[in-house]
């Protein structure tokens, strides 16, 4: 599974610095998890991807924060990638 999120400014909550230093801060803390780039937004800006598992046979592509006004996208893939990478841990929907 891919996870490719366009960081830009969350106003008030979180600019493109700080969503790929997330990014790359989950990629660090799990073993199933890889932060990749995956390109450059018109800005200059990276464009960084999640990849969970193997992705060798096709992959499941999710795509978030393509708009500008689109920032629930970004947070949501954000959240979905950390539940993934451990399901089984503590706060996550299967520990109960």
């Amino acid at each position: 599974m891919i996870f490719v999120i366009s960081c830009f400014p969350v106003p008030g909550l979180a600019g493109a610095g700080a969503i790929n230093r997330y990014i790359v801060a989950l990629a660090q803390g799990s073993d199933l998890l890889r932060a990749v780039r995956v390109g450059h937004s018109a800005l200059g800006r990276p464009i960084l991807a999640l990849e969970l598992g193997d992705c060798s046979r096709g992959p499941v592509l999710m795509v978030g924060g393509t708009h500008g006004m689109e920032w629930s996208s970004v947070f949501l893939l954000l959240r979905a990638a950390f539940d993934l990478a451990s399901p089984f841990g503590e706060g996550s929907f299967c520990s109960g």
